[in-house]
């Protein structure tokens, strides 16, 4: 008898780890537990493991669904403030995580706190140790690609008076959650809070915000049942990585936020509104690093007047596309590539890709140029085959959208009449030549080609080329529209203490493709390039950010699978151009990502940056250096630690048209 119970005692000692071993099978049953049907399917468990085992499942089972006694207290165990309730009678202590949970689970607990419950609600072993010892075992970053997004030409001044107002609040999440959090600042559209960073919060989701321990609350119901705000902004709280801050706009103006701002600031002569200097220094550091896209993109804007080319927009990196379509006499050509029937073909399609190069007969320079819709298939291989050894081979992407009449309120007349801007990428590539060379057409065809593609004919027409040193009205309104139409996104690295970070993303808009994929998913105001991540990425980064001879220019193109992994979940599989053996390695891989999810192509054009802080608005700064010097010292270091600027195209059309794959 004896030794039955020292056998027994054993085989209690190994329960949980065999609880562990059957782990997905007990998580299975749990939710069955209180049904009818429980005994039936734990009787079906029989034919997959021994009686034993099915035994110790059951015990574990069981264990999870007894009620617990013992107390909910998490004060000094979780990052996050911890207040205290009353729940089943007793008073526990839990952080809104806990809180949150424990609602969502009590009922598939059988509405009491059982210890599975109780489990579930204690902070991981893990988050704990790394509370304790932050500092051990953890490797150093050598980069974090994360940063704050903005839309170019997106003012954020403030046109009303905004009050420090300190209010404990309880902020409602579109599922239902329950977070708790802290008034910072208050106006009649607006507030700003502070809340755990534990919740994902997302821009544009609709909030209720209560107020119960206001003195108003009684006489105003509204604050007590809450009022609807949208998320306009989620940043990091500077003083703790543990909470976030949220600017809230009102969705329907509200009489008692009203009263509450009159009674505690408008009738005390002392409160003055506070000033909107922190707006006013984010709206100086976004026009300037905008002023640094519109200076250093490597496209080429053209402004058009009903089909004719009246201005471009010159940068630091663009004078290549120009002086291509000029001649040594400095006539300019742009009409071959912008014929009548291409504008169009533009209007039409919105983008087109070019193929062109130059040829010389008797002195006289041709263009040889064609669109990938001017030619089928087979004569788009010939044409490749024809001009892709010629040094002049480029391949130019074409992007042509309207400009709306707000854009030209209150311009100077030079520029009334304009219609359309004209987005020119050069995508060429020498290094890539061989995915062009598929097919040489007789000789017959290579002639009826050159024949019906070369063009020699000069424009008289002059186009005004803008210049970044030109500094007038005209040209800085010039420079706005071309900004607010560019598709590409532009990203600002630095670098401190051997980390490189990133500083900002600017935009046109956050739908396209691209920008979804950049998108982080739990902190929606930002963006990464960490789905970009490439250790050839990394490379060219710490290139040009050599202070000594860093490279004028150097790009990388990305091939980008992206599958679905599970619910609202993706993984993407990243390769460099490089990386495949063969153009049919390529054409495979596009092939295959196609089928199991998405493919896109991406060029990555890094360039150094230095001293982006003299690109700030020296006449904007000026009335604010009395009572915000050290938050422009801040955005001078801020600025100029800058090294690196980016610029991110979708080039998946042409590579599809490259490989003969069709249209995304």
């Amino acid at each position: 008898m004896k030794r039955l119970i020292i056998e027994w005692h054993f085989s209690l000692s190994d329960m949980t780890i065999s609880a562990q071993k059957f782990e997905h099978v007990v998580i299975e049953l749990l939710p069955h537990f209180l049904k009818p049907n429980f005994e039936a399917r734990l009787d079906a468990l029989s034919s997959k493991y021994t009686s034993t085992e099915v035994f110790m499942i059951k015990m574990e089972i069981n264990r999870r669904m007894t009620p617990c006694s013992k107390r909910l207290d998490l004060r000094g165990r979780v990052p996050g403030e911890v207040r205290e309730y009353e729940l089943e009678n007793e008073r526990c202590w839990l952080d809104d995580i806990a809180l949150n949970h424990y609602r969502k689970r009590i009922e598939f607990y059988g509405g009491s706190l059982t210890h599975g419950l109780w489990e579930e609600l204690q902070p991981k072993q893990e988050k704990r140790n790394v509370l304790l010892k932050p500092t051990q075992h953890k490797a150093e970053p050598t980069a974090n690609f994360s940063a704050e997004y903005f839309k170019s030409g997106a003012g954020i001044l403030r046109k009303e008076s905004r009050y420090k107002f300190f209010a404990t609040i309880e902020l409602v999440l579109p599922d239902g959650c329950l977070v708790h959090g802290n008034t910072l600042d208050i106006s009649s559209s607006g507030l700003k809070i502070k809340a755990t960073a534990a919740f994902d919060y997302h821009v544009d989701d609709e909030v209720t915000i209560r107020f119960p321990k206001l003195d108003e609350a009684e006489e105003m119901p509204e604050l007590i049942e809450g009022i609807t705000y949208t998320i306009t902004q989620i940043r990091d709280y500077s003083y703790s990585s543990h909470f976030m801050t949220l600017g809230l706009k009102i969705v329907s103006p509200s009489k008692a936020i009203g009263a509450v701002i009159d009674n505690r600031h408008r009738n005390k002569k002392s409160q003055k509104p506070t000033e909107d200097s922190n707006h006013q220094i984010d709206n100086i550091r976004h026009r300037a690093l905008e002023k640094v896209v519109v200076n250093h993109t490597t496209t080429l804007a053209l402004f058009l007047e009903f089909g004719a080319i009246r201005f471009a927009l010159m940068t630091l990196m663009n004078r290549g596309i120009w002086d291509y379509w000029h001649n040594e006499k400095g006539e300019q050509f742009f009409s071959q590539l912008l014929s009548e029937g291409r504008l169009q073909s533009l209007q039409k399609e919105r983008e087109l890709i070019f193929y062109c190069f130059c040829r010389y007969k008797k002195d006289q320079k041709y263009y040889v140029c064609a669109s990938d819709t001017e030619l089928s298939e087979q004569e788009r291989k010939h044409f490749w085959s024809i001009g892709i050894n010629e040094p002049s081979w480029r391949i130019l992407r074409l992007r042509l959208s309207a400009i709306e009449k707000d854009e030209l309120k209150d311009s100077p007349t030079d520029m009334a009449a304009l219609s359309h801007i004209v987005l020119i990428q050069d995508l060429t590539d020498h290094d890539q030549r061989d995915d062009y060379q598929i097919e040489s057409p007789e000789p017959e065809v290579k002639t009826e080609l050159l024949n019906r593609f070369s063009r020699s004919l000069y424009n008289s027409s002059r186009i005004s080329p803008i210049n970044p040193d030109i500094q007038s009205q005209f040209a800085d309104l010039l420079r706005k529209i071309s900004v607010d139409h560019f598709d590409s996104t532009s990203y600002f690295l630095g670098k401190k203490d051997m980390i490189y970070s990133a500083h900002a993303f600017v935009i046109n808009t956050h739908n396209n493709f691209l920008n979804q994929i950049l998108l982080e998913k739990k902190k929606t105001s930002n963006m990464s390039l960490q789905p970009l991540y490439h250790d050839e990425l990394m490379r060219l980064i710490k290139k040009a950010a050599k202070k000594n001879s860093p490279p004028p220019i150097s790009h990388i193109d990305f091939y980008i699978a992206i599958f679905p992994a599970g619910k609202n979940k993706v993984r993407s599989a990243v390769r460099t151009f490089s990386e495949f053996s063969s153009p049919i390695d390529r054409v495979n891989f596009i092939i295959n990502a196609r089928k199991m999810g998405s493919f896109v192509a991406v060029r990555n054009t890094l360039q150094p940056i230095r001293r982006v802080y003299d690109y700030a608005d020296n006449r904007a700064l000026s009335p604010l250096l009395t009572n915000s010097r050290n938050q422009i010292t801040l955005l001078q270091h801020e600025m100029n630690s800058i090294c690196v600027f980016g610029e991110l195209t979708n080039i998946t059309q042409e590579v599809l048209k490259r490989y003969l794959l069709g249209n995304q």
